[in-house]
């Protein structure tokens, strides 16, 4: 989301590249700084909770961030930037322990080798490709949906807390 910010502001807005480049560049420390914090925060109230709220923040973020963006003024777009990493820190933070958490290790390495294949970098093509895959060698789609980001946010409203119901104490699908 950041490069891309970085690129609208550039290219649609046509605002000056170094400016906008140090305020990207700045923002991204605060992106740091925020993923620690989000991951520490997990470990007191839970890795999926953590997530869930970084996900509020972020969406709750967008349409103000994009009004402070189109302003064209580099100190309005550093503030609407630096403002969206705090959930984006949130939702990376507690990220890997969380997927840990939620699959076994047969699952969570199914999807690494999908990286080298052609549709990777087209979702489509990607889905199409392992789909085939998937039905000629019988293969969970579950790496390869936690790589393209479609698992966090398709499943987003039914994760649950450990203790709430799932087996094993693990976060639920």
């Amino acid at each position: 989301m950041i490069a891309f910010l970085s690129s609208y502001a550039q290219k649609t807005l046509k605002m000056d590249a170094s400016p906008v480049r140090l305020a990207t560049l700045l923002a991204s420390f605060g992106w740091l700084i925020f993923t620690l914090f989000g991951g520490a925060l997990s470990d007191r109230i839970g890795r999926v909770r953590t997530f869930q709220l970084g996900y509020v923040l972020i969406f709750a973020w967008v349409i103000p961030m994009f009004l402070l963006v189109d302003t064209r003024n580099i100190w309005a777009y550093g503030v609407g930037i630096f403002v969206l990493t705090v959930g984006l820190g949130l939702s990376y933070g507690p990220m890997s322990a969380m997927y840990a958490e939620m699959f076994p290790a047969s699952v969570r390495y199914s999807g690494g080798e999908n990286r080298l294949r052609p549709g990777f970098f087209h979702p489509r093509r990607s889905l199409r490709a392992a789909n085939r895959r998937s039905a000629a060698e019988g293969h969970r789609l579950v790496g390869l949906y936690r790589d393209l980001h479609h698992g966090p946010v398709r499943h987003l409203l039914h994760w649950r807390q450990p203790g709430e119901g799932n087996e094993g104490g693990s976060a639920g699908r």
